[in-house]
């Protein structure tokens, strides 16, 4: 059975108009991944909703890092862009190996973090759903001990029924729609 959860309870100190307005749900527990199906923007804010309440944060995207901190104000926060691009001031990104250890590093130097996954297509597209699962059966384990977050946007209409199950299977389910 799928746990639906609503995503604000965590974050006391956030700020009550960043999500409030826009009827986003809120995240209930520490250690897990949330999986948000088709609102990648509303998944975006409870991010940043996080980051604002005082997580310490890492944002991992497919957009390019300067739009995204300008957009959100996430002016401390460090921005991955996941791409095989290399543009000097920018952290890049394109391995899951290499993701896998920059997200080790950054759970290993926090506590009740919040990580951003904005690119799960991506790299289903680049590295193929089995090793996609894979890494995201790895990072739950390591989400749950750090007791941080990890909140992974897809759009479920780009994916195999069956990939979105398995997925689901991994995940708690953030109820953004």
């Amino acid at each position: 059975m799928e746990q639906k959860v609503h995503p604000l309870a965590m974050f006391p100190n956030r700020n009550p108009n960043l999500l409030a307005d826009k009827g986003s749900d809120v995240l209930t527990e520490f250690g897990g991944v949330y999986l948000a199906k088709n609102n990648v923007e509303k998944a975006f804010d409870v991010f940043v909703d996080g980051v604002l309440g005082g997580l310490e944060g890492l944002c991992i995207t497919r957009k390019f890092p300067p739009k995204v901190r300008s957009k959100y104000g996430l002016e401390k926060t460090p921005i991955v862009w996941l791409t095989t691009e290399k543009l000097k001031g920018q952290v890049t990104v394109n391995s899951l190996q290499d993701l896998s250890i920059l997200i080790r590093d950054f759970l290993e130097n926090t506590r009740r973090s919040i990580v951003f996954l904005d690119g799960a297509e991506y790299l289903i597209t680049n590295y193929g759903f089995e090793s996609f699962i894979r890494f995201l059966q790895l990072n739950r384990s390591r989400f749950e001990q750090k007791e941080s977050i990890l909140v992974v946007p897809i759009v479920e209409e780009a994916m195999d029924a069956k990939h979105v199950r398995l997925m689901e299977r991994e995940t708690i389910h953030l109820m953004v729609e």
